[in-house]
This record gives C-alpha cells, sequence and structure tokens, in this order.
C-alpha cells in the first residue's frame, strides 16, 4: 500500500505493514493484564522490547480487537 509522504511528491510504503501473530495478540493481553490500559510505552518495553511493534501499534491493536470483540458479543447475544 502506497501513501503521499508530506516531505515531498514520492509514494512511500507504510513502516510496519507486517500483520499481528496469535502470540503477539497473546502477550499484548497478559501484558495488559499486568499493566493496565493506558501503559503503552511501558508494556512495551516489558513485552514488546526487540519486536517491530511501536507503542502506538499496540494502543490501535488493542482497542481495535476490543471493540471488535464487543461487536461480535453484541450481535451473538441479540441474534
Amino acid at each position: 500500500m502506497f501513501f503521499k509522504s508530506r516531505v515531498s511528491r514520492e509514494y512511500t510504503r507504510r513502516k510496519n505493514n507486517s500483520r499481528w501473530t496469535a502470540k503477539e495478540v497473546e502477550i499484548l493481553v497478559q501484558g495488559v493484564s499486568k499493566f493496565g490500559v493506558g501503559r503503552w510505552a511501558l508494556l512495551k518495553q516489558q513485552f514488546f522490547e526487540t519486536s517491530i511493534r511501536t507503542s502506538v501499534n499496540l494502543k490501535v491493536k488493542y482497542i481495535s480487537s476490543a471493540l471488535h470483540y464487543e461487536v461480535n458479543s453484541f450481535l451473538d447475544a441479540s441474534g
């Protein structure tokens, strides 16, 4: 996927476009259980130190996963 760069008119690739593994998601959930929501930098230092994931990546993945879970739970309960 290509995006226009604000610095120049060239097209650039996204920095981190790799998919999350099941193990990464499991570690993310364990980290949030230990440190709580909002402690993304600390979670990055403790659990994702050598990973390509940034603290913002962790936050976005957790929030989108939680939202997905809530929507599916609602749909299962109503239908």
